[in-house]
């Protein structure tokens, strides 16, 4: 041999970005999957409570809006994110987004800590109170929460206080020992109630489901008071910062 050549490349760049393309491809078939796993059992529970097919194209749109909600809020643009293009929220922002159709004044506007109204002829944006301290919430537990929180709404529209122009909800949350975070959503100015319904409606079951089967939390209701129904959520904070 009277001669070599040669070329030396670090090629330690591309592969790792070809590393982190296939987990990326992982990570979108995996999340995906769980979403059509979600739209299906959304229509399945929709379709049996649902008296006819406007009333379930209703109901099923709004449970869609409030995962397209929270997907918007947790989505990094940029795609830079800590969780490959995803991003925490905050609790605040991800109530506020959620329950604004129904009308909101967000934690820090006058009045929210107080409840202070001005009577029957208050504005929407006074219709549902939130307070509390500022909480993170990642990407997985948005979407559960956000269904939690629409139905309670949806809920109260049809049966509760939003039914009545009186009515008004407070939200409020604050962090416990366990370490875990407490949501209290309490109603007044609505319908008197007479105590628990004689049947459990799907917008019940979801609310449960979302909290203890993917937040691994607790949920009571609170039928006792005349005044309207109170609803509590306890859910472990490690598993909302997910």
């Amino acid at each position: 041999m009277r001669r070599y050549a040669g070329v030396v490349e670090d090629i330690t760049g591309r592969k790792a970005g070809e590393r982190a393309l296939e987990l990326l491809v992982r990570e979108l078939d995996h999340r995906v999957k769980n979403q059509f796993a979600v739209f299906d059992g959304l229509i399945q529970f929709t379709a049996r409570g649902a008296a006819d097919p406007a009333g379930m194209a209703a109901a099923l749109r709004g449970r869609v809006n409030a995962l397209a909600v929270a997907h918007d809020l947790v989505r990094d643009a940029s795609g830079s994110g800590p969780a490959r293009g995803l991003r925490p929220t905050t609790l605040a922002a991800l109530a506020a987004a959620v329950l604004g159709p129904f009308g909101t004044r967000p934690p820090g506007e006058a009045g929210a800590e107080s409840g202070a109204e001005s009577g029957p002829a208050a504005d929407a944006a006074g219709r549902i109170v939130l307070h509390g301290p500022p909480v993170g919430i990642g990407p997985a537990a948005a979407a559960a929460l956000a269904l939690a929180l629409h139905e309670l709404a949806t809920n109260s529209a049809r049966h509760g206080a939003l039914s009545q122009p009186q009515g008004r909800v407070a939200l409020s949350w604050e962090a416990t020992t366990a370490p875990a975070i407490r949501l209290v959503w309490r109603e007044t100015g609505g319908p008197a109630l007479a105590g628990p319904p004689e049947r459990r409606g799907f917008g019940a079951t979801l609310i449960r489901q979302s909290v203890t089967h993917q937040l691994g939390g607790q949920v009571g209701f609170d039928w006792s008071d005349p005044a309207g129904l109170a609803v509590t959520l306890d859910c472990p904070e490690e598993r909302l910062a997910r």
